[in-house]
C-alpha cells in the first residue's frame, strides 16, 4: 500500500511555500488581479528562495526535487492566488521537453539558464485551429542546411511576453498530421514577436500571450528529440504537468473555502439562501450547509494522490497506466474546483459577483 504520509522535508517544504503564500502573494494578489499587472517582484522573491525551477536537475542546477513535492508547492501557492502560480510554474512545463528529449548541450544551456538568473520560459503548443487537436497544426519548421526556419503563431502562450526562450511544435512534414511534428527550442532574440496580450476574465496576473513566428532561424542542435516525434515528446511532456494542474485545483479551492468561512462568520444571513430564483421554503440550504458540502468534495480531492499514486509505481510501469491515473486526477480535482466557484456564489449571493467584493487576503469588508 502507498503511504502518502509527509516526510520532514516535504512537511517544511509545504510551510516554506504556504508561509510564502500568505505574506507575499495574498496581500497584493487582488490588486495584481483586477489591474492583470505582471508580478515581476514576486518571480523575484520566489526565485530567491528557491520556489521556482525546482524540477531541475541537481546537475544542472537546480535542486531536482520529485513531482510529489512540487504537487505539495504548486498547491500552496494556487492557494495564494492561482493566476500568479501559473506565472511561477511555467518553467516546468515549457523545459519538461527540454529535459526528455534535449540532447546534453542543450539542457546544460537552457536549464542551466533558469537557475543562474530568474529567467522564463514558454510551451507553444496551441494554435488557432489546433488546440486539442495538433494535427491540425499549421506552424512549419522547414529544413535549410543547418538550421531550420520556423514560420506561424501560437496563441494562449503563458508568460509569452516575458519569456526569454520558447519550447515550440511545429510541423517539420505537413502530409503526417501529428507524425510530423518536431520540437525546437527558440530563443526570443532571435526573432520571435509577442502579437498581443489576452485581456482574462481570471488569472490576469498570468501573462498569456499571442507568439508569432516570421523565418525565424533556430539551429538544428536545438531541435529536441528525433525529427517528427515531436507529438509524442508533447505527450510525456504533458503527463508528467498534469499532477500540478490538479495540485493547483485543490489550492484554489482550499482558498474559497477559507473565504466562505470569514464571509459567513462575519456576515451571518437573515433567510434562506435562493438556489433557484425562489424561496426555499422548508428546506435546510443555509449557507453554512452549502460550506459543509464544499469542504467536504475539498478533503475528498486532497485524499486523492497528487501524483497519480506515482511514487512507486514507477519501478513497475507495466501494472499501471500513469498516464490514465494522472488523467483521472485531473479530471476529479479541475471539476470540483469550478464547483467551488460555484458555491461561493451561494455563499455570498449577488457579492461573489461584485468585483469590489472579492477579497484574496488582508482584511473582510
Amino acid at each position: 500500500m502507498v503511504d502518502f504520509t509527509l516526510t520532514d522535508e516535504q512537511r517544511n517544504l509545504r510551510e516554506l511555500a504556504h508561509d510564502f503564500a500568505e505574506k507575499e502573494i495574498r496581500p497584493v494578489a487582488w490588486e495584481y488581479d483586477k489591474d492583470g499587472t505582471w508580478p515581476q517582484e514576486i518571480i523575484q522573491k520566489a526565485w530567491e528562495v528557491g520556489l521556482m525551477n525546482t524540477h531541475i536537475p541537481e546537475e544542472y542546477g537546480g535542486p531536482g526535487i520529485g513531482y510529489f513535492e512540487g504537487c505539495l508547492i504548486e498547491e500552496e501557492l494556487s492557494w495564494g492566488c492561482s493566476g500568479i502560480q501559473t506565472s511561477l510554474g511555467c518553467n516546468g512545463l515549457a523545459t519538461a521537453p527540454i529535459a526528455l528529449g534535449g540532447s546534453e548541450e542543450t539542457k546544460k544551456k537552457y536549464l542551466g539558464m533558469l537557475t543562474e538568473e530568474p529567467k522564463l520560459a514558454s510551451f507553444c503548443l496551441t494554435e488557432p485551429d489546433a488546440g486539442s487537436d495538433v494535427s491540425g497544426m499549421r506552424t512549419s519548421a522547414v529544413k535549410k542546411g543547418d538550421k531550420y526556419v520556423l514560420n506561424g503563431s501560437k496563441c494562449f502562450i503563458t508568460n509569452g511576453g516575458y519569456a526569454d526562450y520558447y519550447t515550440v511544435y511545429a510541423k517539420t512534414d505537413k502530409e503526417a498530421g501529428h507524425r510530423g511534428i518536431s520540437a525546437f527550442v527558440v530563443e526570443r532574440d532571435w526573432g520571435v514577436v509577442v502579437d498581443k496580450k489576452e485581456d482574462k476574465l481570471g488569472q490576469r496576473a498570468s501573462n498569456t500571450a499571442t507568439i508569432s513566428f516570421n523565418d525565424v532561424e533556430v539551429p538544428a542542435e536545438n531541435l529536441l528529440g528525433e525529427e517528427n516525434k515531436g507529438f509524442k515528446l508533447a505527450m510525456m511532456t504533458l503527463d508528467r504537468t498534469r499532477p500540478g494542474v490538479a495540485a493547483m485545483a485543490v489550492g484554489i479551492a482550499r482558498a474559497g473555502a477559507r473565504n466562505g468561512r470569514r464571509r459567513i462568520r462575519i456576515h451571518r444571513p437573515r433567510r434562506r439562501l435562493r438556489t433557484d430564483g425562489r424561496r426555499r421554503r422548508g428546506a435546510r440550504c443555509d449557507r453554512e450547509r452549502f460550506l459543509q458540502r464544499y469542504r467536504r468534495a475539498v478533503g475528498i480531492a486532497q485524499r486523492v494522490p497528487p501524483d497519480g499514486g506515482g511514487r512507486d509505481r514507477q519501478t513497475s510501469p507495466g501494472r499501471h497506466d500513469l498516464r490514465r491515473d494522472r488523467a483521472r486526477r485531473r479530471l476529479v480535482r479541475t471539476p470540483m474546483s469550478l464547483a467551488a466557484v460555484r458555491v461561493q456564489d451561494l455563499i455570498r449571493g449577488a457579492r461573489g459577483r461584485n468585483a469590489t467584493d472579492v477579497h484574496f487576503g488582508g482584511s473582510e469588508p
